[in-house]
Protein backbone atom coordinates (compact mmCIF):
# COMPACT_ATOMS: atom_id res chain seq x y z
CA UNK A 1 0.00 0.00 0.00
CA UNK A 2 1.29 3.45 -0.97
CA UNK A 3 2.43 5.20 2.24
CA UNK A 4 1.02 8.45 0.90
CA UNK A 5 -2.47 6.91 0.92
CA UNK A 6 -1.95 5.76 4.52
CA UNK A 7 -1.03 9.32 5.53
CA UNK A 8 -3.97 10.78 3.65
CA UNK A 9 -6.27 8.33 5.41
CA UNK A 10 -4.74 9.19 8.81
CA UNK A 11 -5.26 12.94 8.25
CA UNK A 12 -8.83 12.39 7.04
CA UNK A 13 -9.66 10.23 10.04
CA UNK A 14 -8.18 12.79 12.45
CA UNK A 15 -10.82 15.28 11.27
CA UNK A 16 -13.71 12.89 11.88
CA UNK A 17 -15.63 13.28 15.15
CA UNK A 18 -14.87 10.77 17.92
CA UNK A 19 -17.50 8.28 19.06
CA UNK A 20 -19.37 9.39 22.18
CA UNK A 21 -21.60 6.83 23.93
CA UNK A 22 -25.26 7.85 23.81
CA UNK A 23 -24.65 10.39 21.02
CA UNK A 24 -24.51 8.24 17.89
CA UNK A 25 -21.24 6.58 18.84
CA UNK A 26 -21.90 3.42 16.83
CA UNK A 27 -22.72 5.42 13.71
CA UNK A 28 -19.61 7.61 14.13
CA UNK A 29 -17.40 4.53 14.43
CA UNK A 30 -19.04 2.84 11.45
CA UNK A 31 -18.54 5.93 9.26
CA UNK A 32 -14.91 6.18 10.35
CA UNK A 33 -14.36 2.51 9.49
CA UNK A 34 -16.19 2.96 6.18
CA UNK A 35 -13.91 5.86 5.22
CA UNK A 36 -10.87 3.66 5.86
CA UNK A 37 -11.81 0.37 4.18
CA UNK A 38 -13.99 1.68 1.36
CA UNK A 39 -13.06 5.36 1.05
CA UNK A 40 -9.29 4.81 1.04
CA UNK A 41 -9.48 1.13 0.03
CA UNK A 42 -7.41 -0.07 2.99
CA UNK A 43 -7.66 -3.62 4.24
CA UNK A 44 -9.05 -3.98 7.77
CA UNK A 45 -5.52 -4.85 8.97
CA UNK A 46 -4.07 -1.71 7.37
CA UNK A 47 -6.90 0.41 8.78
CA UNK A 48 -6.77 -0.96 12.33
CA UNK A 49 -3.70 1.04 13.54
CA UNK A 50 -5.32 4.25 12.25
CA UNK A 51 -8.61 3.40 13.94
CA UNK A 52 -6.75 2.72 17.20
CA UNK A 53 -5.20 6.21 17.01
CA UNK A 54 -8.62 7.78 16.41
CA UNK A 55 -10.12 5.60 19.15
CA UNK A 56 -8.04 7.35 21.84
CA UNK A 57 -10.42 10.34 21.68
CA UNK A 58 -13.59 8.21 21.89
CA UNK A 59 -15.61 8.15 25.11
CA UNK A 60 -15.36 5.41 26.13
CA UNK A 61 -12.71 3.95 23.80
CA UNK A 62 -13.66 0.83 21.86
CA UNK A 63 -11.93 -2.50 22.37
CA UNK A 64 -9.68 -3.69 19.55
CA UNK A 65 -12.11 -6.55 18.91
CA UNK A 66 -15.01 -4.09 18.52
CA UNK A 67 -13.02 -1.98 16.06
CA UNK A 68 -12.17 -5.08 14.04
CA UNK A 69 -15.88 -5.92 13.94
CA UNK A 70 -16.75 -2.40 12.70
CA UNK A 71 -14.11 -2.63 9.99
CA UNK A 72 -15.47 -6.02 8.92
CA UNK A 73 -19.03 -4.63 8.74
CA UNK A 74 -17.87 -1.58 6.77
CA UNK A 75 -16.05 -3.79 4.26
CA UNK A 76 -19.46 -5.26 3.24
CA UNK A 77 -20.78 -1.86 2.13
CA UNK A 78 -21.55 -1.41 -1.56
CA UNK A 79 -19.80 1.97 -1.74
CA UNK A 80 -17.11 1.93 -4.45
CA UNK A 81 -13.60 1.04 -3.33
CA UNK A 82 -11.44 4.17 -3.17
CA UNK A 83 -14.34 6.64 -3.35
CA UNK A 84 -12.40 9.17 -1.25
CA UNK A 85 -9.31 8.72 -3.40
CA UNK A 86 -11.50 9.60 -6.39
CA UNK A 87 -11.69 13.17 -5.07
CA UNK A 88 -8.20 13.80 -6.41
CA UNK A 89 -8.93 16.44 -9.08
CA UNK A 90 -5.79 15.53 -10.99
CA UNK A 91 -7.13 12.01 -11.49
CA UNK A 92 -10.92 12.24 -11.75
CA UNK A 93 -12.77 8.94 -11.68
CA UNK A 94 -16.14 8.27 -13.26
CA UNK A 95 -17.64 6.18 -10.46
CA UNK A 96 -20.68 5.18 -12.51
CA UNK A 97 -18.53 3.87 -15.34
CA UNK A 98 -16.22 2.13 -12.88
CA UNK A 99 -19.10 0.31 -11.21
CA UNK A 100 -20.64 -0.63 -14.55
CA UNK A 101 -17.32 -2.13 -15.66
CA UNK A 102 -17.18 -4.22 -12.48
CA UNK A 103 -20.74 -5.45 -13.00
CA UNK A 104 -19.80 -6.71 -16.43
CA UNK A 105 -17.50 -9.17 -14.65
CA UNK A 106 -20.33 -10.66 -12.62
CA UNK A 107 -21.01 -14.38 -13.00
CA UNK A 108 -23.96 -15.69 -14.98
CA UNK A 109 -27.10 -15.78 -12.85
CA UNK A 110 -29.40 -18.76 -13.34
CA UNK A 111 -32.95 -19.41 -12.26
CA UNK A 112 -32.96 -21.78 -9.27
CA UNK A 113 -34.31 -25.26 -9.90
CA UNK A 114 -36.82 -26.88 -7.52
CA UNK A 115 -33.87 -28.69 -5.93
CA UNK A 116 -32.05 -25.36 -5.53
CA UNK A 117 -35.11 -23.79 -3.92
CA UNK A 118 -35.38 -26.69 -1.47
CA UNK A 119 -31.69 -26.32 -0.59
CA UNK A 120 -32.00 -22.55 -0.17
CA UNK A 121 -35.11 -22.97 1.96
CA UNK A 122 -33.31 -25.43 4.25
CA UNK A 123 -30.27 -23.14 4.48
CA UNK A 124 -32.39 -20.12 5.49
CA UNK A 125 -34.95 -22.10 7.57
CA UNK A 126 -37.88 -21.00 5.39
CA UNK A 127 -40.39 -22.92 3.31
CA UNK A 128 -39.71 -23.72 -0.37
CA UNK A 129 -42.85 -21.67 -1.13
CA UNK A 130 -41.23 -18.56 0.34
CA UNK A 131 -38.09 -19.14 -1.74
CA UNK A 132 -40.22 -19.78 -4.83
CA UNK A 133 -42.11 -16.51 -4.32
CA UNK A 134 -38.93 -14.41 -4.23
CA UNK A 135 -37.52 -16.32 -7.21
CA UNK A 136 -40.72 -15.69 -9.20
CA UNK A 137 -40.12 -11.95 -8.74
CA UNK A 138 -36.59 -12.33 -10.13
CA UNK A 139 -34.80 -11.50 -6.88
CA UNK A 140 -33.45 -14.98 -6.04
CA UNK A 141 -30.89 -16.72 -8.27
CA UNK A 142 -28.05 -19.18 -8.21
CA UNK A 143 -24.51 -18.62 -9.49
CA UNK A 144 -20.88 -19.55 -8.97
CA UNK A 145 -18.54 -17.20 -7.12
CA UNK A 146 -15.01 -17.90 -5.98
CA UNK A 147 -15.40 -21.49 -7.09
CA UNK A 148 -18.46 -22.12 -4.91
CA UNK A 149 -22.13 -22.70 -5.66
CA UNK A 150 -24.00 -19.71 -4.30
CA UNK A 151 -27.46 -18.32 -3.82
CA UNK A 152 -27.70 -14.73 -5.01
CA UNK A 153 -30.12 -12.00 -4.04
CA UNK A 154 -29.91 -9.98 -7.22
CA UNK A 155 -31.94 -7.25 -8.85
CA UNK A 156 -30.71 -4.69 -11.36
CA UNK A 157 -27.41 -3.23 -10.21
CA UNK A 158 -27.29 -5.00 -6.83
CA UNK A 159 -26.15 -8.54 -6.11
CA UNK A 160 -25.24 -10.28 -2.86
CA UNK A 161 -24.05 -13.87 -2.72
CA UNK A 162 -23.89 -16.54 0.00
CA UNK A 163 -22.48 -20.03 -0.26
CA UNK A 164 -25.07 -22.77 -0.65
CA UNK A 165 -23.01 -24.81 1.83
CA UNK A 166 -23.63 -22.17 4.50
CA UNK A 167 -19.88 -21.73 4.96
CA UNK A 168 -18.43 -18.19 5.01
CA UNK A 169 -16.09 -16.66 2.45
CA UNK A 170 -12.49 -16.38 3.65
CA UNK A 171 -10.96 -12.95 3.05
CA UNK A 172 -7.32 -12.17 2.30
CA UNK A 173 -6.93 -10.54 5.71
CA UNK A 174 -8.06 -13.72 7.45
CA UNK A 175 -11.57 -12.51 8.24
CA UNK A 176 -14.67 -14.45 7.20
CA UNK A 177 -17.89 -13.08 5.76
CA UNK A 178 -21.22 -14.92 5.41
CA UNK A 179 -22.37 -12.62 2.59
CA UNK A 180 -20.57 -10.65 -0.11
CA UNK A 181 -21.89 -7.77 -2.20
CA UNK A 182 -20.46 -8.32 -5.67
CA UNK A 183 -18.07 -5.63 -6.97
CA UNK A 184 -19.95 -2.74 -8.55
CA UNK A 185 -23.13 -3.38 -6.57
CA UNK A 186 -25.21 -0.30 -5.93
CA UNK A 187 -28.68 0.23 -4.54
CA UNK A 188 -30.23 0.73 -1.14
CA UNK A 189 -33.59 -1.10 -1.20
CA UNK A 190 -35.07 -4.19 -2.86
CA UNK A 191 -38.80 -4.62 -3.42
CA UNK A 192 -39.84 -7.78 -5.28
CA UNK A 193 -43.21 -7.40 -6.96
CA UNK A 194 -43.26 -3.63 -6.42
CA UNK A 195 -44.84 -1.85 -3.48
CA UNK A 196 -48.50 -2.11 -4.44
CA UNK A 197 -51.19 0.54 -4.16
CA UNK A 198 -51.61 3.18 -1.44
CA UNK A 199 -53.79 0.90 0.71
CA UNK A 200 -51.20 -1.90 0.82
CA UNK A 201 -49.12 -1.83 4.02
CA UNK A 202 -45.35 -2.17 3.76
CA UNK A 203 -43.06 -4.46 5.75
CA UNK A 204 -39.52 -2.99 5.83
CA UNK A 205 -36.75 -5.42 6.79
CA UNK A 206 -32.98 -5.15 7.08
CA UNK A 207 -30.63 -7.23 4.93
CA UNK A 208 -30.95 -8.44 1.36
CA UNK A 209 -31.60 -12.06 2.36
CA UNK A 210 -34.40 -10.88 4.66
CA UNK A 211 -36.61 -10.90 1.56
CA UNK A 212 -36.88 -14.66 2.09
CA UNK A 213 -37.60 -14.30 5.79
CA UNK A 214 -40.25 -11.61 5.30
CA UNK A 215 -41.99 -13.82 2.72
CA UNK A 216 -41.87 -16.70 5.20
CA UNK A 217 -43.32 -14.54 8.01
CA UNK A 218 -46.24 -13.51 5.79
CA UNK A 219 -46.92 -17.10 4.76
CA UNK A 220 -46.90 -18.22 8.39
CA UNK A 221 -49.36 -15.48 9.32
CA UNK A 222 -51.60 -16.49 6.40
CA UNK A 223 -51.54 -20.16 7.46
CA UNK A 224 -52.43 -19.32 11.05
CA UNK A 225 -55.34 -17.01 10.20
CA UNK A 226 -56.65 -18.64 7.04
CA UNK A 227 -56.56 -15.27 5.28
CA UNK A 228 -54.23 -13.81 2.68
CA UNK A 229 -52.37 -10.69 3.75
CA UNK A 230 -51.65 -8.20 1.00
CA UNK A 231 -48.32 -6.80 2.20
CA UNK A 232 -45.49 -5.25 0.20
CA UNK A 233 -41.96 -6.24 1.20
CA UNK A 234 -39.02 -3.85 1.08
CA UNK A 235 -35.54 -4.94 2.18
CA UNK A 236 -32.84 -2.42 3.01
CA UNK A 237 -29.60 -3.98 1.76
CA UNK A 238 -27.82 -2.73 4.92
CA UNK A 239 -28.35 -0.59 8.03
CA UNK A 240 -26.69 2.27 6.15
CA UNK A 241 -29.38 2.34 3.41
CA UNK A 242 -31.21 5.66 3.19
CA UNK A 243 -34.35 6.72 1.31
CA UNK A 244 -33.98 9.14 -1.58
CA UNK A 245 -36.68 11.54 -2.82
CA UNK A 246 -38.06 9.03 -5.33
CA UNK A 247 -38.45 6.33 -2.66
CA UNK A 248 -40.21 8.73 -0.30
CA UNK A 249 -42.55 10.00 -3.01
CA UNK A 250 -43.72 6.45 -3.76
CA UNK A 251 -44.20 5.62 -0.08
CA UNK A 252 -45.96 8.85 0.91
CA UNK A 253 -48.95 8.26 3.18
CA UNK A 254 -48.42 4.49 3.49
CA UNK A 255 -48.54 2.27 6.57
CA UNK A 256 -45.02 0.96 7.22
CA UNK A 257 -43.79 -1.51 9.82
CA UNK A 258 -40.01 -1.69 10.33
CA UNK A 259 -38.40 -4.98 11.36
CA UNK A 260 -34.82 -3.87 11.96
CA UNK A 261 -32.02 -5.89 13.49
CA UNK A 262 -31.94 -5.93 17.29
CA UNK A 263 -28.57 -4.23 17.71
CA UNK A 264 -27.31 -0.66 17.94
CA UNK A 265 -26.88 -0.28 14.18
CA UNK A 266 -30.36 -1.70 13.59
CA UNK A 267 -31.96 0.59 16.16
CA UNK A 268 -30.26 3.66 14.70
CA UNK A 269 -31.26 2.63 11.17
CA UNK A 270 -34.89 2.10 12.22
CA UNK A 271 -35.01 5.54 13.84
CA UNK A 272 -33.63 7.23 10.72
CA UNK A 273 -35.94 5.32 8.37
CA UNK A 274 -38.96 6.16 10.53
CA UNK A 275 -38.04 9.86 10.68
CA UNK A 276 -37.65 10.04 6.90
CA UNK A 277 -40.93 8.20 6.23
CA UNK A 278 -42.84 10.38 8.67
CA UNK A 279 -41.84 13.49 6.72
CA UNK A 280 -44.03 12.24 3.85
CA UNK A 281 -46.99 11.31 6.02
CA UNK A 282 -46.32 7.61 6.53
CA UNK A 283 -47.81 5.84 9.55
CA UNK A 284 -44.71 4.11 10.89
CA UNK A 285 -43.97 1.76 13.73
CA UNK A 286 -40.90 -0.34 14.50
CA UNK A 287 -41.23 -3.85 15.86
CA UNK A 288 -38.43 -4.88 18.20
CA UNK A 289 -37.27 -8.48 18.03
CA UNK A 290 -37.68 -10.36 21.32
CA UNK A 291 -34.62 -10.50 23.59
CA UNK A 292 -32.15 -13.10 22.40
CA UNK A 293 -33.10 -12.71 18.73
CA UNK A 294 -30.91 -10.42 16.62
CA UNK A 295 -33.07 -10.34 13.49
CA UNK A 296 -36.04 -11.83 11.68
CA UNK A 297 -33.92 -14.77 10.56
CA UNK A 298 -33.23 -15.72 14.17
CA UNK A 299 -36.94 -15.49 14.92
CA UNK A 300 -37.78 -17.72 11.94
CA UNK A 301 -35.42 -20.41 13.26
CA UNK A 302 -36.51 -20.23 16.89
CA UNK A 303 -40.29 -19.64 16.86
CA UNK A 304 -42.62 -22.39 15.50
CA UNK A 305 -44.64 -21.61 12.40
CA UNK A 306 -47.86 -22.06 14.37
CA UNK A 307 -46.98 -19.38 16.95
CA UNK A 308 -49.23 -16.32 17.14
CA UNK A 309 -46.20 -14.04 16.85
CA UNK A 310 -46.45 -14.31 13.06
CA UNK A 311 -49.97 -12.92 13.04
CA UNK A 312 -48.90 -10.08 15.35
CA UNK A 313 -46.11 -9.10 12.95
CA UNK A 314 -48.69 -8.40 10.25
CA UNK A 315 -51.20 -6.67 12.50
CA UNK A 316 -50.53 -3.04 11.71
Amino acid sequence: MNQNIIERARKYLAKMPPAIAGSGGHAATYHAALAMVRGFNLTPEQALPLMLEWNAACCPPWSEAALRHKLSDAAKCAKPAGYLLANDKANPVDEGASKAAKRRQWPAFQKPTPADLAAIAALRHVSPDAAYLIACHDHLWRCQWRGAECLAVHSGTFAQVRRMSGQPFAQKDGSKLKALNLPGSQGAFLHPGGIGGPDVPVLLTEGAVSLLEAAEAIQRADSNTGTLHSVAIIAAVSASSRFNKDHLAKLAGRRVRILADNDHAGHEAAAKWAAALETVGCQVDALTMPDGHKDLGDLIKAIPATDSVWQSILTF
